[in-house]
């Protein structure tokens, strides 16, 4: 076995020796296969929370959401083990086809993304409800002790 990085069009076996194309054209098309594969694992995988939150939504039984779940794993721990193999031919395009196919599924995917809202976001959200008066403010006062986190002694 190839333990170096090499560039051969033909004749490279893709995962089985019944997938070995013997043109340039054949070869790059498998490429091209290859990269399509590789995306559409990347955005399988974000759709995740989403299969997630229907699985939820819909209230399946619990085997029906294991079942889901389980075969959401298998295909895509297939697809990636399958890829993995591929980069493991040390074909140089091929393993460019597998790199490249992830950044395309990251981009088409991206709106898939769970959005974290910005800082700003979060504070615009919070309650902000008017101080109470000074009469309702409970004054809290500890003699003798100091805060560990910030070495500050508590006088009265």
């Amino acid at each position: 076995m190839q333990m170096t990085f090499g560039a051969r069009t033909s004749g490279v076996a893709f995962l089985f020796d019944g997938w070995k194309p013997e043109t340039a054209v054949g070869f790059f098309a498998s490429c091209a296969l290859v990269l399509l594969v590789a995306a559409v694992l990347e955005v399988s995988q974000r759709f995740l929370p989403r299969l997630e939150r229907w699985l939820v939504a819909t209230q399946p039984s619990a085997a029906a959401r294991n079942a889901g779940r389980a075969a959401y794993t298998v295909l895509t721990s297939g697809v990636s083990y399958a890829l993995m193999l591929l980069s493991m031919t040390f074909n140089v395009y091929i393993f460019a086809s597998i790199i490249l196919g992830f950044g395309l599924g990251a981009l088409l995917g991206g709106q898939l993304h769970e959005r974290v809202p910005m800082r700003h976001e979060r504070l615009a959200e919070l309650d902000v409800s008017p101080a109470p008066p000074a009469e309702q403010v409970t004054i809290l006062r500890v003699n003798g002790l100091a805060c560990s986190a910030c070495v500050v002694a508590v006088e009265s």
